[in-house]
């Protein structure tokens, strides 16, 4: 429990800490922190690589970071529709590529058909019902140089098209992911987006 202090919190250049992290240090919350978008993408990033090593920092060492359940709450937040671009995932592949080096920025955009469970279900969250379908087009992106991977779009039964996967490609850019190629395998579906690239003409189902 952090504890209002008198202090007022020092006008320091601290470049490492936020805001927010400074004003928890001189515990300047009447009751409740409120941590920005920002600082909690930063948190996921640390927790992501390791839940002790997180808890051992904020707990042991007392750095100022949100608990697991401001965590976890913020991520149920986050709306995985099929058809919509995923994107507060790419404020975490920001923030975590915000320091890294040109190497580990660079990726590659896959294409992959799954098979999924065609029973039906009820979506409390968004009040529907999904099901009926065997299998799902998932988009991921991932490093060329550095082992890490995340799916940013699914849909069923249908990949990107040509303008959706370019609007992919420049709001990656925009998140500092350095888009260098696209891969898929040679499904029919797969195989229109690259007719529809025009990267090579599809004839008789081969190429």
């Amino acid at each position: 429990m952090w504890k209002k202090s008198s202090k007022k919190s020092p006008n320091l250049k601290i470049t490492w800490l936020s805001q927010t992290q400074l004003r928890v240090i001189y515990n300047d919350f009447n009751k409740h922190v409120h941590w920005p978008d920002e600082d909690i993408t930063k948190a996921i990033c640390l927790f992501s690589v390791s839940a002790s090593a997180y808890n051992y920092v904020r707990d042991v060492m007392k750095y100022p970071l949100p608990c697991q359940r401001t965590l976890y709450y913020w991520l149920s937040k986050i709306e995985v529709r099929p058809g919509q671009l995923i994107t507060p995932v790419l404020r975490v592949l920001k923030s975590e590529f915000h320091n890294s080096s040109a190497l580990a920025k660079v990726a590659v955009i896959a294409f992959d058909e799954v098979s999924i469970d065609p029973r039906y279900c009820y979506d409390k969250k968004t009040d529907t019902v999904r099901g009926g379908e065997d299998n799902s087009c998932v988009t991921a992106v991932r490093g060329l140089f550095y082992k890490w991977k995340q799916i940013i779009h699914f849909d069923f039964g249908k990949i990107l098209c040509r303008e959706e996967l370019m609007n992919v490609i420049r709001i990656l850019y925009s998140a500092e992911v350095d888009v260098r190629a696209l891969t898929t395998d040679m499904g029919p579906k797969n195989q229109r987006i690259w007719k529809d690239l025009e990267i090579a003409q599809v004839k008789g189902g081969h190429i």
